[in-house]
C-alpha cells in the first residue's frame, strides 16, 4: 500500500510548521460549507501564537465564517497555508528525469472561540496589527484611528481564536534526491 504524502515529505516537527505559517500567514484555504451545501472558499491572514498553540484571526461580521461562528454552527475549522512552491524541469538536474513541482504546505485542524469582550478583541486588535506592521519603516498603529472609528471596527468585526488540534507539514522539496541533485536544483532556482 502506497502511503500519501511519501514519508519523506511529512513534516512532523511542529516548529518547522509554525515557521512556515508565521512566515506565510495568509491560509492560502479556509473551506466553509454553505448552506446549500456548496463551499465558500476564504484566504484569511493569522497572527500565529504559538506560545498559545492558537491561531488568531478577524472577519467582517458579515463574513460566512463569523455568521456560522456566531450561530454556533461550527466549531472545527480546517486551513492550509502554503509556503513556497515551483516548477522543476527535468532540465534543472541530470537526475531529474521527469518533471514535478516542489512545495512547502501545512495543515491546521483547530478549536474556534470566538472573543466577545471589547478590550480582549482590543487587545488581539493592538498586537495583530503590531505584528503585521513590525518591518514598516513607521508602523501604523490603531492609535491612529479616532476613537469613534476604532469602536466601529470593533462593533463591525469577529475576533476569534483557533486553537490548533492537530498539524502536519507537508515539505515536497526534493529531499528524496541525491545531495548532487538538490544543489543542482537549488542553483537554478536561485536564478530567479
Amino acid at each position: 500500500m502506497t502511503r500519501y504524502p511519501r514519508k519523506d515529505f511529512q513534516q512532523a516537527d511542529s516548529k518547522v510548521c509554525y515557521e512556515l505559517i508565521h512566515k506565510y500567514p495568509l491560509a492560502g484555504l479556509l473551506l466553509l460549507i454553505g448552506a446549500n451545501k456548496f463551499p465558500h472558499i476564504s484566504h484569511l491572514p493569522f497572527y500565529l501564537e504559538a506560545s498559545t498553540n492558537k491561531l488568531i484571526g478577524h472577519v467582517s461580521n458579515n463574513h460566512p465564517l463569523a455568521q456560522k461562528l456566531m450561530n454556533n454552527l461550527v466549531t472545527k475549522i480546517q486551513l492550509i497555508f502554503n509556503g513556497v512552491n515551483g516548477y522543476i524541469s527535468p532540465n534543472y538536474a541530470k537526475e531529474q528525469v521527469v518533471p514535478t513541482w516542489n512545495y512547502a504546505a501545512v495543515t491546521v485542524q483547530a478549536t474556534a472561540n470566538i472573543v466577545n469582550d471589547k478590550h480582549d478583541k482590543l487587545r488581539i486588535m493592538k498586537m495583530t496589527t503590531a505584528h503585521f506592521e513590525h518591518s514598516q519603516t513607521i508602523p501604523w498603529k490603531l492609535s491612529a484611528m479616532t476613537e469613534k472609528k476604532l469602536t466601529m471596527m470593533l462593533n463591525a468585526i469577529t475576533v476569534f481564536t483557533l486553537t490548533i488540534t492537530e498539524i502536519n507539514g507537508n515539505f515536497k522539496l526534493s529531499q528524496n534526491k541525491s545531495s548532487i541533485t538538490q544543489q543542482e536544483i537549488s542553483r537554478y532556482m536561485s536564478n530567479f
